[in-house]
Parts: structure tokens; sequence; C-alpha cells
């Protein structure tokens, strides 16, 4: 999931061949701003006793002053979206180290976890819930990871109807299982706009969509201090978002010729 032939057009073109388009129906129901009920739907669904990101406002204190401070959230995400930037404070995350099993002078053995401003959370989430709305329309059927309304078992079903029609007419075959270390982590940004494009996905929710991966920088927290050595990073740091992205492109990588169904 890298550009490094991104020059080559007829290269890409034959890539992205026989991808699936949005409807212009759906692309209508994308591309408009953002509006109240989009960003009060995931404060209402997130669970509390989360720690905070930087600013130290958890998910409780949106829900408890949501009358007072919805409208003025709205407009500060409608300014980032019009200046293709979040403020400073919401795009930066604070590391912080969960220790794991093992030896713990070990770097592997600690988990890393991003404390997000709940701002930043609630912009993210909202575009998930927007773009998960047309997921089924452009994923194909065999994909079931983060696609709303589909199971793994799909999946577990299909390998198992595979295995019964092998017996029956002896065919030979194989099974891969392939896992990929640091899949979110592999996605390059240049490689998702344009599969996004391919899919013919609004313009307005593409650049929206920028918005939360732009500028985006860490600082560490160490003991009882943060280190403020602002660290710049690619990529967004909400995981359902990550999960969206990968899933796309996963999609345009995928032979969309050679399709199996379960009988």
């Amino acid at each position: 999931m890298r550009s490094e032939d991104g020059d080559n057009k007829e290269l890409l073109d034959t890539f992205y061949q026989g991808l699936p388009k949005v409807s212009s129906e759906d692309n209508a129901a994308l591309e408009g701003p953002l509006v109240l009920e989009e960003l009060q739907a995931p404060v209402n669904t997130m669970s509390g006793g989360k720690a905070p990101g930087i600013d130290g406002l958890p998910v409780e204190f949106y829900k408890f002053f949501w009358e007072e401070l919805g409208e003025d959230l709205l407009e500060v995400l409608k300014e980032s979206s019009r200046e293709r930037c979040l403020p400073l404070c919401s795009r930066r995350a604070v590391i912080t180290l969960l220790p794991k099993k093992g030896d713990l002078q070990d770097i592997r053995n600690w988990h890393p976890v991003s404390l997000l401003c709940m701002d930043y959370e609630i912009m993210s989430k909202a575009l998930a819930n927007r773009l998960g709305d047309i997921m089924d329309s452009v994923v194909q059927s065999d994909q079931t990871y983060c696609v709303p309304n589909r199971s793994i078992i799909v999946n577990v079903s299909l390998i198992r109807d595979i295995l019964d029609v092998s017996r029956l007419l002896a065919v030979d075959l194989g099974l891969i299982s392939l896992d990929q270390e640091k899949d979110f982590e592999r996605v390059e940004y240049q490689y998702l706009w344009k599969t996004l494009e391919v899919f013919g996905l609004s313009p307005s929710l593409i650049t929206m969509m920028k918005v939360v991966v732009t500028g985006l920088e860490l600082v560490v927290f160490c003991i009882q201090d943060v280190e403020f050595d602002p660290q710049h990073c690619d990529g967004s740091q909400q995981e359902n978002t990550q999960q969206q992205h990968y899933t796309h492109c996963s999609q345009s990588a995928t032979p969309t010729t050679c399709s199996v169904s379960s009988y």
C-alpha cells in the first residue's frame, strides 16, 4: 500500500480497474458539512471512565455540557475544515506506556497508548459514521472487516463451504492465512486519497478526512511529567478511522475478477 509507482498513470489505471463507484445519491449525503447531530451521536455512544487527552476534558464533560458547547464545537470543526487543519491541542496526542508480560527491559513488552483530546475523537467518529454508510457498496462481500452489518462468521462459513466442495469434487487446494504486522501503519495516505477518488467519493468528504490526519503531533508522558518535544506523525490517531482506511486500501488490492462466494 505504498505509492512509489504513483507517477505511472497507465499502471495505476490498470491497478484500479474494476473498482465500484459510489452512487450520486450516496455522494449527495456525504459531501455536506458536518451537522450537530453527527457530533452528538458519538458523544452519546462513547463510554466514560477513560483517561482524557492533553486538555484534560473527558467525554463525561461533553455529555454534561453538550447543550452549552455543542454548537461551539461544531463551529470550531467547520472552521478547521475550511482551514484544513485542526487546532494544535486537538491534533496533539499524549503517549503513555502500559507494561505487558515478560522482561520490561524489552521495549516490545510495553504497549503504547495514545491519549487523544475528545474533540478530535468526536470529529473522527462522526466522519467514520458517515463513511460507514457507504462501505457496503464499495467493499466486496468477501471482506467483512470494519464493514457495518457484516460478520466474520460469513468468512468462516465460506472457508467451510470451500473445504466441503473440495472434498466432494476431489479437488486439491491449499489455504493461506496472512497476518500483516502493524497493518494500519502501512497505509500511505497519497495512495489512500487516490483510492477514495477512484471510488468516486465526494472531494469535500476527502478534504475533511485529510484534516483528521494533517499536522498530528505526539508528546510522551514520562513518570509524572509530559515531555514537550512534540514529534510529527503520519496517519490518523483514531483507531476506527484507521480501520476504515485500511479496509478501503485493501479493497483496491483485491482481485475483483476471481470472487468466490458461499453456496
